[in-house]
């Protein structure tokens, strides 16, 4: 099995971005396969998923991590990214 994660609803130049709630501000964040944040999870690209130490509980951990400056807008981001599964 394979998994891949698109960019996001404020995807931009290659970077997934959280848009803040009410004002047009964003935040670039990157997304990782482990807690090191070592191995990202590149835009639209398929990883293989190990099924066989456990078949019937298949899980795929996802960290993430945003990059705050300091000047951005005070207030709630978000985003929503599509998780997409190949077998």
């Amino acid at each position: 099995m394979n998994v891949a994660l698109n960019g996001g609803l404020y995807q931009e130049d290659g970077l997934r971005q959280m848009k803040h709630v009410s004002e047009d501000a964003k935040v670039t964040y990157l997304l990782f396969q482990d807690l090191a944040r070592t191995t990202i999870f590149d835009i639209d690209v398929l990883y293989p998923v190990n099924t066989t130490d456990s078949p019937n509980d298949i899980q795929v951990p996802i960290w993430g991590l945003a990059t705050i400056t300091g000047n951005e807008t005070t207030g709630f981001y978000s985003d929503t990214f599509t998780l997409t599964l190949e077998w």
